[in-house]
């Protein structure tokens, strides 16, 4: 048995997941950088089918990368109103690596299309006579699942409002898979339904398992689990409640590049010189030392007898580099707009400009996206805070009053220190921003260290004006 007969005998819908998972190999493969019936092909030369390799850029995974980086970073705010409660919010939070996850999550769910994140609370203590639990001990735990491990039981559209979460583990040298189903009661709030089942090579067989919660009433209408994906309506397969990875309407302009780049990586090697020596030339001389050295590649030694001329031929042609380089730039501007980064973000010849010098503003390609991306991001994290608090306050030791809760997401683009330098010291001899200003925003200087700054630095090198004016 396997977790989807399982869940069909109990009557739920499991072509959700089989008719999508072909999708999801796709995109992880593009994600992990190598895709087999494109990375890996044959070349016929003449007498047999040589295998090759293409190399690969890894846009897909760079673009999840940055993606993640540019919705949910360290300057996300998560605040409330009481100060107490600020303190443990911070605190629970932090033991339960919350920024860590969600900014992992942000990366893979644009790698997979969706990714889930369920509460927990953990050592739990019941007491089955008194109908008592001990939260002593008890643990908020927060977890990602990747899509592997996501069964959807109840949606419309992208909304989920039931789901199944599985998880594997290894006990004892005994593989076990667990699985977590969050269903709604009669009283409209959400029930956790554990099972377990051993696992013998994939075949699972449900059992009991001591210390196992069958069922855990959590007493709240509001879920512990949330799906987060990306923004954007999909264009196969409606109706489904999966999301669609940033690069999925890149994936032909993934394969120009790595053909490009891999097409430049060949014309290098074919364009390795070569030269030719006699076979006596290679020989010791008198002292007995060697005149080359055996591992030079660049030295190739002709047969007793032959010329260059008797070898085969070859038609010299110049390297191709700079129209290969030129096809690349192309391609990652088109990738670029693809994901939603605008024109140029990222570039061939260097990388990093783009990043570092560009300020987007409110209507750009890039700011829009982000908002975009942004909505189901701030619904996923808020439905996760809540549900923490909720359940560490409830059934744990923290006492957390989630009052004026607000989620502040960065919401600029980030220029490195350098690249806003520059742009000050342009501003500057413009004229349009004195040289105090340029201080404490570059410095940090308080106004008065600036001034003080300012007046050190004309007197070691005063002025034409000052010199003349004694």
């Amino acid at each position: 048995m396997t977790l989807q007969d399982y869940l069909k005998a109990e009557g739920y819908d499991t072509s959700v997941r089989t008719d999508w998972d072909k999708n999801v190999h796709v995109w992880r493969s593009w994600y992990d950088g190598k895709v087999d019936k494109f990375h890996k092909y044959f070349i016929y030369n003449g007498r047999r089918r040589v295998p090759q390799e293409r190399l690969s850029m890894q846009m897909a995974k760079k673009s999840c990368e940055d993606w993640a980086d540019q919705l949910f970073n360290e300057r996300a705010e998560i605040a409330v109103n009481d100060n107490a409660s600020q303190k443990q919010l911070d605190e629970l939070l932090s033991r339960t690596d919350f920024r860590l996850l969600v900014n992992e999550g942000v990366e893979q769910s644009g790698a997979v299309g969706t990714v889930g994140f369920v509460v927990s609370v953990c050592d739990l203590q019941y007491d089955t006579v008194q109908g008592t639990i001990d939260v002593s001990r008890a643990e908020p735990r927060l977890e990602l699942v990747d899509y592997d491990s996501i069964y959807p039981l109840s949606w419309t559209g992208r909304v989920v409002t039931e789901c199944a979460f599985s998880a594997s583990r290894t006990i004892r040298g005994k593989k076990y898979v667990f699985l977590s189903m969050h269903k709604k009661n009669a009283a409209g709030n959400y029930v956790i339904r554990n099972v377990a089942f051993s696992d013998n090579n994939g075949s699972l067989t449900e059992i009991n398992m001591n210390g196992l919660s069958r069922e855990f009433d959590t007493k709240s209408p509001s879920p512990w689990f949330a799906l987060l994906t990306p923004a954007g309506a999909s264009n196969s397969m409606r109706g489904l409640p999966w999301g669609l990875p940033y690069f999925a309407q890149a994936i032909d302009t993934m394969k120009a590049l790595d053909t490009a780049y891999d097409s430049l990586n060949t014309e290098i090697l074919l364009g390795r010189r070569r030269i030719f020596a006699r076979a006596d030339l290679l020989q010791e001389n008198i002292t007995g030392e060697k005149v080359f050295d055996d591992s030079d590649i660049a030295i190739y030694a002709l047969p007793k007898g032959l010329s260059q001329e008797d070898l085969l031929q070859t038609e010299a042609h110049e390297l191709r580099c700079e129209a290969l380089i030129k096809s690349i730039e192309f391609d990652l501007n088109l990738f670029s707009t693809q994901v939603g980064f605008g024109k140029s973000h990222y570039r061939f010849t260097d990388p990093t400009q783009q990043t570092a010098t560009a300020v987007v503003s409110a209507d750009s390609a890039m700011q829009r996206r982000r908002v975009k991306h942004q909505t189901p991001l701030l619904k996923a994290v808020d439905t996760l805070v809540r549900a923490l608090a909720y359940a560490a306050t409830a059934f744990g030791r923290y006492s957390i009053n989630l009052d004026g809760l607000t989620i502040t997401m960065p919401d600029d683009v980030v220029e490195d220190t350098e690249a806003k330098a520059q742009r000050a010291i342009r501003e500057v001899s413009a004229k349009i921003r004195s040289r105090a200003e340029y201080r404490e925003d570059i410095f940090g200087d308080s106004p008065e260290a600036a001034k003080e700054a300012i007046t050190a630095i004309d007197e070691m090198e005063p002025s034409l004006e000052r010199l003349i004016g004694g």
